[in-house]
């Protein structure tokens, strides 16, 4: 892993637990946290760009090629066309539980949302959806009794998307992931 991708992996995780817990309470705090941390990541001919309001952490950097990258953490306006698959009906966002990557080598979209529903309802909503978009493409069903993993790969445009149900104490947990590799140049 590159020097650059490490820094910019541990800044990533100290900004989404600096927004996520609350350690920054007020403007001055949360202005000062956003320096450290860009100028962290500021090396090497990148420049970094820090914003933690909002409960949320967005990261924009520029490396020294002129490449940028742009990361929210938290709470991340995300789509049923960004997730490439429908919002299950009736399921909850969890909250600071949606993040959104973009870099030159691709994007990825992840919401977390919670149901009152059962993992085999769930699911079978998920596979559903998944199995009439697969025609073409690669889809993966691993189940054990307490959750179920569906993806959806497509080798042709790069993609995939993921969809994880867990149990939950009342109902389940849903993660759901799309990526995107970036056209080859």
């Amino acid at each position: 892993m590159t020097t650059l991708r490490y820094r910019l992996i541990v800044t990533l995780v100290s900004a989404a637990t600096l927004a996520a817990c609350g350690k920054v309470h007020d403007k001055a705090g949360e202005k000062v946290t956003e320096k450290v941390l860009e100028s962290a990541m500021s090396t090497d001919g990148t420049k970094a760009k820090v914003d933690l309001s909002g409960g949320q952490a967005k990261i924009t950097s520029t490396d020294a090629q002129g490449n940028t990258s742009v990361m929210e953490l938290g709470n991340a306006k995300i789509s049923e066309a960004d997730l490439g698959v429908p919002l299950y009906p009736g399921a909850s966002p969890v909250a600071n539980g949606a993040n959104r990557t973009k870099t030159p080598e691709g994007s990825a979209v992840m919401a977390g949302f919670e149901s009152k529903d059962g993992v085999d309802k769930v699911a079978g909503f998920y596979r559903e959806h998944l199995r009439a978009k697969a025609a073409g493409k690669q889809l993966m069903d691993n189940s054990s009794s307490d959750a179920v993993m569906l993806v959806l790969a497509d080798p042709q445009g790069n993609s995939a998307v993921q969809v994880l149900v867990n149990k939950a104490d009342s109902g389940s947990s849903i993660q759901i992931m799309a990526t995107q590799q970036a056209a080859k140049k």
